[in-house]
């Protein structure tokens, strides 16, 4: 089974916002298992994973507000990962996908762009065996 982390924009003014930002991410999961779960890969999709937790009153407040806390949540788990997918250009990309592309980068971690290329990344290692 394969790792795909899938970078997408978390943060919004609203909360509002924020949860069009989860829904977003999980299409983005959904697509990866309609695309490639056949060849065993799997989303793992941080958004959903503590989904408006920095909104939720149960979660201590000096938690909500840190954001070396999620990014290194976040971080722990793109390195166990085998790909990123971010169907976004950098200049469309937040500050905390942009510190996720970067610890991808330097963890050689793969960046696409597009599933249809890791699907054919997929397909030309598997005629290569």
């Amino acid at each position: 089974m394969k790792l795909v982390f899938i970078c997408a924009p978390y943060r919004a003014p609203t909360k509002e916002g924020v949860l069009a930002n989860i829904v977003n991410a999980e299409v983005h999961g959904i697509d990866v298992v309609n695309k490639l779960g056949w060849y065993q890969y799997f989303p793992v999709i941080p958004h959903t994973n503590t989904a408006l937790f920095d909104y939720d009153p149960r979660v201590d407040e000096s938690s909500r507000k840190n954001d070396k806390y999620w990014i290194a949540g976040t971080s722990r788990l793109l390195s166990r990962c085998d790909f990123v997918f971010c169907p976004y250009s950098w200049e469309d990309s937040t500050e905390g996908m942009r510190q996720e592309l970067q610890f991808a980068s330097g963890h050689r971690i793969p960046v696409y762009n597009s599933l249809s290329t890791l699907v054919n990344r997929e397909i030309r290692e598997r005629e290569t065996k």
